[in-house]
């Protein structure tokens, strides 16, 4: 009897440690991969007017920083997979001033699409200037926000465009009719900057 209880009393440890360990493991990949999705501040209804008023340098600086310890690390990331399609990040390196990372959206391993995800480049336009490209991807809609702007240690800040794009079940990406904000003077100084995507 006392041999059954102990045996009972085994299996019951193992398949609670077992589950804990799982719910660990799916709690750690989550974890993960919402670090990798950008801060979903940017896909907020008012994110746009607060740029727009005196806080829109520090948010902006703030939220840069975040994305610079986020991303310092990263190479290549699955980020998700589902059936057929993959989304990926990727990230290039010029130097220590200019990285970028690129999401691309793959069917059966083959690349379809691809967009600029997140960019850093230092000295553009003016000596101190810097261009940066911020991104948020909502998994669930398979949607991306972003906004790129220059700015500069003296707290100027110049936005450039905010937009947001869609990533389609055949895994092209499209931007939305409906730019909320573009500067085509300031969009023609970054292909004047040689700042490509």
């Amino acid at each position: 009897m006392s041999k059954t209880i102990y045996t009972f009393s085994f299996f019951l440890i193992f398949i609670t440690l077992s589950i804990c360990c799982k719910d660990n493991k799916t709690y750690i990949r989550e974890k993960n991969i919402d670090f990798f999705l950008g801060d979903k501040k940017i896909s907020e209804k008012k994110y746009f007017e607060l740029l727009t008023s005196s806080k829109g340098y520090s948010i902006l600086k703030n939220q840069n920083s975040i994305y610079e310890k986020n991303y310092s690390n990263i190479h290549n990331t699955e980020v998700s997979k589902e059936e057929s399609l993959s989304i990926i990040l990727n990230k290039s390196i010029s130097n220590e001033k200019n990285y970028k990372l690129v999401l691309y959206t793959l069917r059966n391993t083959k690349k379809i699409d691809s967009i600029q995800f997140y960019r850093k480049v230092n000295d553009v336009r003016y000596k101190s200037d810097r261009y940066t490209c911020l991104s948020y991807l909502d998994l669930k809609n398979k949607k991306i926000w972003q906004v790129s702007y220059f700015s500069s240690p003296n707290q100027s800040l110049d936005i450039i465009s905010y937009s947001t794009s869609k990533i389609n079940q055949d895994g092209t990406i499209t931007k939305f009719d409906s730019i909320t904000y573009l500067d085509e003077s300031l969009e023609t100084e970054l292909s004047n900057n040689k700042v490509y995507y």
